[in-house]
């Protein structure tokens, strides 16, 4: 693990516990906090055979990033989105720097080691942990003093209502949805060859596979990650994102109901050589 993404893990820790420790609550803060240097759940299986995807199993990857695809009117069939030209080269470049402070192939390893080591499951598995330990009064006195911080106070929330139902799941469809995107991103603004870009992609897509039981799991678990990500982006296009989420359950050409959850994964055998 590198610092910075050891810097990373720390920053997501002590965000969830700041708000704590600034309201009052110091003494929940002893044994809730994760270890930012250790494996982060769920976790990838780094050892597995590589080889080229089939097409289907490019197509089952791809979809599980399908809402951010949808809601950009993207492709579905095509890794990143869009075909690579230059006016997307040049755009995804821009978005890449601008959004994620990625500007070379270090700089998006680097970004996907820190999704891997906890990205943003990581607050919000912390902040679930201080919550649990909450009496009805602390919790009161933790939303008085949140009342002019909104977008914490949408986190604060956002726990409070999908705790339960998420489990150790977390929020990694937000999290590792967003692995997969710009991994695609990184091929078309030419960070990364598109072989090292399946190679990437391919164990997030199986480790999603095992985690979630569905696309509808794994649409709504994403959903709830970005509201916890973004009180002002959920305003500004939470309906889009619904919608999308509608209409990829709903469109019989979407890929969510042309390919089906439990689609064979495991790397294709190599072609036997000629005789």
């Amino acid at each position: 693990m590198t610092r910075r993404t050891l810097r990373n893990g720390r920053r997501c820790t002590r965000a969830a516990t700041r708000l704590f420790a600034s309201a009052g609550l110091v003494t929940l803060l002893g044994t809730a906090r994760a270890d930012p240097q250790r494996p982060y759940p769920p976790l990838l299986d780094t050892e597995a055979r590589h080889a080229p995807p089939t097409v289907r199993q490019q197509h089952w990857a791809l979809a599980t990033n399908a809402l951010l695809t949808e809601s950009n009117r993207g492709r579905h069939d095509v890794l990143g989105g869009n075909k690579r030209t230059p006016a997307q080269i040049a755009e995804w470049r821009e978005v890449l720097r601008r959004s994620w402070r990625i500007e070379n192939r270090d700089d998006l390893l680097r970004t996907l080691e820190w999704l891997r080591a906890g990205g943003h499951r990581r607050e919000f598995d912390e902040t679930a942990a201080l919550l649990a330990r909450l009496t009805p009064n602390q919790i009161d006195q933790l939303r008085e003093h949140l009342a002019d911080n909104p977008q914490a106070l949408n986190r604060i929330e956002i726990v409070f209502r999908h705790r339960g139902e998420l489990g150790d799941k977390s929020i990694a469809a937000w999290d590792f949805a967003r692995y997969i995107s710009i991994c695609g991103f990184a091929w078309i603004a030419g960070y990364i060859e598109e072989d090292e870009a399946w190679r990437l992609i391919m164990p997030v897509a199986r480790m999603l596979q095992r985690t979630f039981d569905s696309w509808e799991d794994l649409g709504r678990n994403h959903l709830i990650g970005r509201e916890f990500w973004s009180l002002s982006a959920t305003q500004r296009r939470g309906h889009e994102f619904r919608q999308s989420f509608r209409t990829l359950l709903d469109d019989a050409r979407s890929p969510w109901r042309t390919l089906p959850w439990d689609l064979d994964l495991a790397p294709p055998e190599e072609a036997a050589p000629p005789d």
